[in-house]
């Protein structure tokens, strides 16, 4: 299956039991088509520009196919802002027991690969690759082009990822459950990010996430975070972008428990581990979340970072229980200071469990 999507809708794949093998997908360059005639996503009024929905579908790349986005054309338009209507170029959309292996996404208009209401779905052998060719030195113009993305995802794993770009290399959304990832390299970007999480009034609780054997690298692009966890403030606060399409966002609930990270190498990493809870406010808000935080842990981190900022930065939400945060065996150090004592921020929060060894 080769060709360019130009047609007069956006390309919508249904099947039940269906194998085959794609060589190219290129989108066209005509954004202002794009922006008019993309599906509509309800979740942070986003666009899709090729779906794939159904059951037993299997795809193979063979390590030569793939979806291209054209993405340059975007970028250069928006020249480091994100605006309305720019397509997912490979959205996977009520599917279950289906595979993609051996694949690419190039130059994605926006988020490269996003599963929503996704069941027993494997992913082995990706690679996404969000790189302008225009922008100038210093500048990021490929924002809210991440990697791979779940949202009501069950039973997902993705092994031997590349990621290239300027955003998430994973981002793990709203109720995502059972979520196994093995083998990934980010290279630039924000790493791996739980969530955003309680953007609305909903439930959006993530559970059983383990990503093991990851390696974090600033290259081309600052690496700001190996990973991080944020979630919004519990009130509904007034919002101006298009994402929250003008309305007061926030106030959702759910659980963020037994995550799992392990064995992660840091390349001049900016940051350690993070967690915030005060995402789309305020002063006048935060403390607020209402998304419970428990049993997480990060084992096994080796590496430097890039600034002096301790790993492990958090913003308590007074209204959330944060329990059992576990950040053992945290052996990264920045590259321009001695080794770190535990973070003084930490020191307030007893029931956090915080143990940072320093490298040896």
């Amino acid at each position: 299956m080769a060709g360019q999507v130009a047609g007069l809708f956006p390309f919508l794949f249904i099947s039940i039991e269906a194998v085959f093998e794609l060589s190219t997908l290129q989108f066209s360059d005509d954004t202002s088509y794009w922006r008019q005639n993309s599906y509509y996503i309800a979740f942070q009024n986003h666009r899709a520009g090729f779906i794939l929905s159904g059951d037993n579908i299997h795809v193979d790349g063979y390590n030569s196919g793939g979806i291209n986005g054209n993405g340059d054309v975007w970028y250069d338009e928006d020249k480091g802002k994100s605006t309305e209507g720019r397509p997912m170029p490979f959205v996977l959309w009520n599917i279950t027991d289906s595979s993609v292996d051996n694949f690419f996404v190039k130059q994605p208009q926006f988020w490269a690969i996003n599963i929503m209401n996704g069941t027993n779905l494997s992913f082995e052998n990706i690679t996404s690759s969000a790189v302008s060719n225009n922008a100038p030195a210093g500048s990021n113009w490929v924002q809210n082009a991440d990697g791979f993305n779940t949202m009501d995802a069950h039973n997902i794993t993705l092994k031997n990822f590349l990621y290239q770009g300027g955003d998430d290399c994973v981002a793990i959304k709203p109720r995502s459950f059972d979520i196994t990832i093995d083998g990934i390299t980010c290279e630039g970007g924000n790493g791996i990010a739980i969530g955003s999480l309680g953007q609305y009034l909903e439930d959006n609780s993530v559970e059983n996430v383990t990503i093991n054997n990851a390696k974090m690298v600033r290259s081309g692009f600052p690496m700001r975070w190996c990973v991080y966890i944020k979630t919004w403030m519990g009130d509904l606060v007034p919002q101006t972008s298009y994402e929250s399409e003008g309305q007061p966002r926030g106030g959702g609930w759910g659980k963020v428990r037994n995550l799992l990270f392990s064995n992660f190498e840091l390349v001049g990493v900016e940051r350690g581990p993070y967690i915030t809870q005060d995402n789309g406010g305020n002063a006048e808000n935060k403390g607020t979340s209402k998304m419970e935080i428990s049993d997480i842990t990060f084992r096994g981190f080796t590496g430097t970072l890039s600034s002096t900022i301790a790993p492990g930065y958090y913003q308590a939400a007074i209204g959330a229980v944060c329990d059992a945060y576990d950040p053992s065996e945290i052996s990264t150090r920045p590259e321009h200071s001695a080794p770190f004592p535990i973070p003084s921020i930490f020191k307030g929060y007893p029931r956090l469990h915080i143990s940072i060894q320093k490298k040896t």
